[in-house]
C-alpha cells in the first residue's frame, strides 16, 4: 500500500506518531503510538483521508470504545454489526462526503 500512496504517516520530532492506510474507499488500518493517543492526532489522519474520497468505510471491534468514538465524532455512522471471529463483534462504519455537507 505504501508504495501506491494509500498510507499518510504523522511524525513529529522525526518520530513516526501514527498511520492510517487505506485501499480505495476501504480504512484497513488507522494506529498511533501509545504516547499520541488522546491528542487529536486519530481526528486529524481520518480527515487528512476524508479530503481525498466521497466515500470511506470501516471496521471496529465492539469493545474499542475509544476507536468507536473517534469514528463517530469524525462522523462516520453506524451500518451494521459483524462477526469477525468466533467470539469478535466489529461494527462497519461508512462515511460520505454528502452525509457531512
Amino acid at each position: 500500500m505504501i508504495d501506491r500512496g494509500w498510507v499518510t504517516v504523522a511524525e513529529a520530532d522525526g518520530r513516526v506518531q501514527g498511520f492510517v492506510a487505506r485501499d480505495g474507499a476501504e480504512i484497513c488500518a488507522l494506529y498511533l503510538a501509545p504516547h499520541a493517543q488522546g491528542r487529536g492526532l486519530g481526528r486529524m489522519l481520518l480527515e487528512a483521508t476524508k479530503r481525498h474520497a466521497d466515500r470511506l468505510h470501516l471496521r471496529s471491534l465492539t469493545g474499542n470504545l475509544r476507536a468507536r468514538r473517534l469514528y463517530t465524532r469524525a462522523g462516520f455512522r453506524p451500518i451494521a454489526p459483524e462477526t469477525c471471529a468466533e467470539s469478535a463483534q466489529n461494527i462497519h462504519y461508512v462515511w460520505t462526503r454528502e452525509a457531512a455537507a
